[in-house]
């Protein structure tokens, strides 16, 4: 019987049209020991996907973590209930600076990526296509949320992003 967690993989994979290789060598950058027939074996159903390794999956693919794991039924949990209550996070005080800031804008340079990717009329899938051939690991839902400033971009990302654009990096930087 295959996994949920199985499943999912393959799903999202599969919806980030990325090969079982292509993915292996991605964990492996972040010092997995993951290999095609690994997650063969994982898709198919013969193993289990071991939970250390799913947070790296889940980033290397650009997803959440939770769209590999399997859903929460009643069933999964006993008498329908949690037997615990989620505590609560902390909240993160407030500097004078930050006072009557809401963004929560995890880069500068999304929007100007999104403006010269379309000032090429390239999907994000050719831009994310033209930066793997840079050898930069990134999916197109990597690059929707760079553009829409939910998730944080490095330097070595931000150097491919203008050299796949064909501009100079400071443009991204203003």
């Amino acid at each position: 019987m295959q996994s949920q967690v199985g499943q999912n993989l393959r799903k999202q994979r599969c919806r980030c049209r990325q090969t079982q290789d292509f993915l292996a060598k991605g964990c492996q950058r972040y010092g997995t020991p993951i290999t095609r027939d690994m997650l063969a074996h994982y898709e198919c159903g013969n193993a289990d996907v071991p939970a250390r390794y799913i947070p790296i999956i889940a980033h290397v693919l650009g997803v959440a973590i939770t769209d590999l794991l399997p859903p929460i039924n009643d069933e999964a949990i006993p008498n329908g209930k949690l037997n615990h209550r989620p505590r609560s996070l902390p909240r993160a005080r407030s500097s004078p600076a930050n006072q009557g800031k809401t963004s929560k804008a995890k880069n500068i340079a999304g929007q100007k990526i999104r403006r010269f990717r379309a000032q090429r009329r390239w999907t994000q899938a050719k831009l994310a296509s033209m930066l793997r051939k840079l050898g930069i690991h990134i999916t197109r839902n990597m690059i929707a949320n760079v553009e829409t400033q939910r998730r944080s971009v490095t330097d070595w990302q931000l150097a491919g992003f203008a050299k796949a654009l064909q501009i100079p990096l400071q443009l991204l930087l203003r």
